[in-house]
């Protein structure tokens, strides 16, 4: 049976089918690239018409609900996108040795991997820019929805993606630079961040938040007068806004040597909480701290820095360390230090994530719990504890604690709207089953284990609280979930670096020694993943060769079993 790729399949081609096989194949493609609802509609329909029985299967077998359901208006805004592209999908077709759009690349069947193909700008006349663009976007939304989540460091991987995937030189691209520029803010690391703000700036020289960005970065640097001259700029570019106004006017006195107080005054640089692109232009006001200057302070804030690079470099243990040192300092500050208390919030949360990238689940919810208390009336930290705190509450099954979590914040955060819209979904229909027994008693030592999951997102949650953990206790758990919805789970989900490197990690250490066939359905799953290609574009050579090892062991101990379209996927 020939091999089916993604661009050939249309209206007239499902019409056209009569192979039940073939359909089926159209259907996983068009399952795992969830961005053609209508015609996934009528392949399915052509199934029930050729093979009901082969249909029947399929409605049984269907996915999880997805971890961001498609509004109308995202839906219309593909339908739209579609619509642009089918003018040239004739004049792809006709082209030979025609390149598929970049997220399909390395995903190619071996035949096509021999012939030299067409520069993308050529094999696609009209429709590469629009291409590139749209899978830039996509990439940058999901940035951003990490972002309001306080996840940064995900957060910058996908502006990174962003970032190759926009047309150089357009404004996608100057976006996706902004957007890292502003993680980088967050995460303390000033240099980067001046750095894509001016990359930003090179792309759209009249954009006025890549020069606050910069501005604001270079202040940190301590360029005091660059940062002046950017934030004039901005100014220039923008005289209505009070944020770039006010601080441009706090920079100015630093450079003059002014003082606003006979008492030590610390400048303190406003990092606007822009949730990337589409947040509001507008900015809270600047923030002066006041004060004697305190020894002990400045080290617990050297302390707090020192962890979120820890944290940045994936180092969570050095972090959680860090991050400890730097509370015990503001415990003793708490009645002395106005600051001490905000301080210690922000480290506490910092900590939190930091255990939960650990697996333990509970000491994050500990530490969201105590940055709460700390934390009285509305603002922006508040609302992040209160999401992340749902998440960690929800991978404890304290689903009551979970909703009033997302109850608070659902008007802030979009994914808390949609996580609690899930949750009372659930509360009114019949309750989750239990999670089955486990297979031996080495599973049922295993503490603090997550439940098994019922839909994408709570795949995606607990394999987060459980990332950096021994690799027998991420297998135990992945051998609790049915073998199917695992596969299913692992082809739909939003697939990252870290994440495929553990799953082959758990293959290679057990699965292919113990359960071979599984191991296989599981490397056949991560192939139809549609983020495969552009995850292996950013993984290290080593994460592929760890794959090709995992089907080699697959091969010698099924020699039966037809590995070569993994083999083409991962090679």
């Amino acid at each position: 049976m020939d091999a089916v790729d993604l661009r050939d399949i249309d209206f007239d081609t499902v019409r056209a089918c009569s192979d039940a096989r073939r359909l089926r194949r159209m259907i996983d493609l068009l399952v795992a690239e969830p961005y053609y609802p209508d015609l996934l509609a009528a392949a399915r329909d052509r199934l029930r018409e050729i093979s009901p029985v082969d249909a029947k299967r399929l409605d049984a077998a269907a996915p999880p609900e997805p971890l961001s359901p498609t509004t109308p208006e995202i839906r219309s805004q593909i339908n739209e996108w579609v619509d642009d592209i089918g003018k040239v999908d004739r004049s792809v077709r006709q082209t030979e040795g025609g390149a598929a759009p970049i997220v399909r690349v390395g995903v190619r069947g071996a035949a096509d991997r021999r012939s030299t193909p067409a520069p993308v700008d050529d094999a696609m006349p009209g429709g590469s820019r629009q291409i590139q663009e749209f899978n830039a976007e996509r990439e940058k939304q999901i940035g951003n929805e990490y972002f309001r989540s306080g996840e940064y460091s995900t957060a910058v991987k996908h502006y990174t993606r962003a970032i190759a995937l926009a047309p150089p030189g357009s404004k996608a691209a100057a976006v996706a630079y902004c957007n890292r520029a502003n993680t980088s803010m967050r995460l303390k690391l000033w240099k980067a961040a001046e750095k894509d703000a001016s990359a930003a700036i090179d792309c759209d020289p009249s954009y006025v938040k890549a020069w606050f960005i910069r501005g604001k970065a270079r202040a940190r640097l301590g360029k005091a007068v660059d940062a002046r001259d950017d934030l004039a700029h901005a100014v220039r570019l923008d005289p209505d806004n009070k944020a770039i106004v006010d601080q441009l006017a706090n920079v100015s006195k630093k450079v003059d040597g002014e003082r606003t107080d006979e008492r030590f005054t610390r400048l303190s640089i406003v990092e606007e909480d822009d949730e990337g692109e589409d947040a509001a232009e507008g900015a809270p006001a600047p923030v002066v701290e006041t004060g004697d200057r305190d020894d002990d302070m400045d080290n617990a804030r050297d302390l707090k820095r020192d962890g979120v690079a820890a944290f940045a470099k994936g180092d969570h243990e050095r972090a959680v360390r860090l991050y400890t040192e730097c509370i015990t300092v503001c415990e003793g500050k708490l009645d002395e230090r106005d600051d001490a208390a905000l301080l210690m919030a922000t480290t506490l949360s910092n900590r939190g994530l930091a255990l939960a990238n650990q697996g333990d689940t509970q000491g994050a919810e500990r530490d969201y719990s105590r940055a709460l208390v700390l934390t009285n009336g509305p603002c922006d930290l508040r609302s992040k504890l209160l999401m992340r705190r749902g998440q960690i509450r929800e991978a404890l099954d304290d689903l009551e604690g979970a909703v009033s979590d997302y109850e608070q914040v659902a008007a802030t955060y979009p994914l808390a709207a949609r996580n609690l819209h899930r949750l009372r979904q659930h509360a009114a229909g019949a309750r989750r089953p239990c999670a089955p027994a486990p297979a031996d008693e080495s599973e049922a030592a295993v503490p603090n284990m997550p439940r098994v999951p019922q839909t994408l997102y709570d795949f995606q949650v607990a394999f987060m609280c459980l990332a950096n953990v021994p690799g027998p206790r991420l297998y135990a758990w992945l051998r609790m979930i049915p073998v199917d919805a695992l596969c299913t789970f692992l082809a739909t989900c939003t697939l990252e670096g870290s994440m495929l490197e553990q799953v082959l990690d758990v293959c290679a250490a057990h699965y292919v020694q113990e359960h071979p066939r599984q191991c296989l359905q599981l490397m056949r799953a991560l192939a139809r993943s549609s983020r495969l290609a552009i995850t292996l574009m950013f993984s290290a050579d080593k994460t592929r060769q760890d794959a090709l090892n995992v089907i080699a062991a697959i091969k010698k101990s099924c020699p039966d079993e037809d590995t070569s379209g993994i083999e083409s996927a991962f090679a």
